[in-house]
């Protein structure tokens, strides 16, 4: 059932959530927001035009209902430009399981069965046999961790938000067998599988017959094409170094109809074929990076151009309520936010995807293995052995293992996602 705003904002107190506001005051407020939002701008280094163009844009924003909404809670909004329709409005309202099999159901959970996203074991089967000669990747696994279990105990719903976790299991682990030192930690990935949770709006599935990729039956089909992007997250329950949070999008094989329309592929060198656009990355790894995101666009022209940037340099503290974080997809451009404070932008054309693609919101592990040649070594660093000690540094080069005794704790809470398009 809906709650109603006033009953999730309610919930949204109970975890820290900062949305105090005097509502006698909105028309002073609303000039405060175009004021401090084109401040912001031309603190990063917009030009003077623009800036003027997307203080007007967060202005006319901030009046309508979901943006005042979002202003209320955050204290300011860089939003959708006026007049644009809402086509995704996730909500997660009320508790329990997600919707991955109903006609109007937005998610799926990804299993890890298809190629598409396996990554960081090849070489092996899922019981740890050697395939050299096929070198194809787990089934079930990314990175550390599997996904091919216990996902309604690992994302589901509770009092309107979208809550996502990780667990440590009693079940041995036979792609990882070898037992290493890590900065001074004994690690032993073969003595528990570590699983953890991925939701998508589109999937693929081979086709033997066809002898190519077709659309998924299983896939909402859900993909979008330029728009503006909104996630509201609240990271402060995220304890664990080396387990991330993403929010982002990769390239679908189909449009909105589902009709065919390319090789779905963001990492070879046709920007043709779409890229992945992050709208961010997070992971806690300590207060020296408490308040940093990635924000990047990778494949294609791009190469991989990740960057890190410090929400604090702002005056935004990660660690604290919820936090709006955005980005504005356009044909010549890509401009990220957080809490309406432009934070990173993109205007080579050349680099900007005209793919439809589809969302992604995940969990990742890392074991922080690196490869001579490739990683910067530091000392203490457990360096890659294949087949069963993979090169695995994620963002940070964390050893999730050393800190598995915090994933029964370690949350991330979503409370909405949103799209608009013109």
């Amino acid at each position: 059932m809906r709650r109603s705003p006033e009953a999730k904002n309610e919930l949204r107190l109970q975890h820290g959530a900062s949305m105090s506001v005097c509502f006698s005051k909105c028309d002073v407020i609303a000039c405060c927001l175009a004021a401090a939002a084109f401040a912001a701008l031309l603190c990063v280094g917009l030009a003077p035009a623009e800036a003027r163009q997307l203080s007007d844009t967060q202005s006319t924003a901030a009046a309508g209902p979901s943006a005042s909404k979002t202003s209320s809670q955050a204290g300011r909004y860089l939003g959708p430009p006026q007049g644009w329709s809402l086509v995704f409005d996730e909500t997660f309202d009320g508790s329990g399981a997600i919707d991955t099999t109903s006609v109007a159901r937005n998610w799926r959970f990804e299993d890890m069965q298809d190629a598409l996203h396996r990554a960081g074991n090849t070489g092996l089967d899922a019981l740890g046999n050697t395939d050299v000669e096929t070198w194809q990747s787990v089934r079930g696994k990314r990175w550390s961790a599997w996904y091919d279990d216990f996902h309604d105990a690992l994302a589901y719903r509770e009092n309107g938000m979208l809550v996502m976790r990780g667990l440590s299991s009693d079940r041995a682990d036979p792609t990882r067998q070898a037992v290493y030192r890590h900065k001074d930690v004994l690690t032993d990935y073969a003595s528990s599988k570590l699983y953890t949770v991925w939701l998508d709006t589109f999937s693929r599935k081979w086709d033997q017959e066809q002898e190519k990729h077709v659309v998924d039956p299983a896939s909402p089909g859900k993909v979008f094409k330029y728009g503006y992007f909104e996630i509201r997250v609240n990271f402060s329950e995220m304890v664990t170094p080396g387990f991330r949070t993403s929010f982002w999008l990769m390239p679908a094989s189909s449009d909105a109809d589902g009709q065919h329309l390319q090789v779905s592929n963001a990492y070879d060198a046709d920007a043709d074929n779409g890229v992945e656009i992050d709208v961010f990355e997070y992971e806690y790894i300590g207060e020296s990076h408490q308040d940093k995101l990635v924000l990047a666009l990778q494949g294609g022209a791009a190469g991989k151009s990740s960057k890190v940037f410090d929400a604090s340099s702002a005056g935004i503290s990660l660690r604290k309520g919820f936090h709006t974080i955005g980005i504005h997809w356009q044909e010549d451009k890509l401009v990220w936010n957080i809490d309406g404070v432009p934070m990173h932008e993109i205007t080579d054309p050349e680099l900007i995807p005209d793919v439809y693609s589809y969302l992604i919101v995940s969990r990742e592990m890392n074991s922080g293995v690196k490869r001579k040649g490739v990683d910067g070594v530091s000392p203490g660093d457990a360096l890659e052995q294949l087949p069963y000690r993979p090169r695995d540094p994620g963002l940070f080069a964390q050893n999730v293992w050393a800190y598995r005794d915090r994933l029964s704790r370690d949350r991330v809470l979503i409370d909405h996602i949103r799209i608009w398009q013109p």
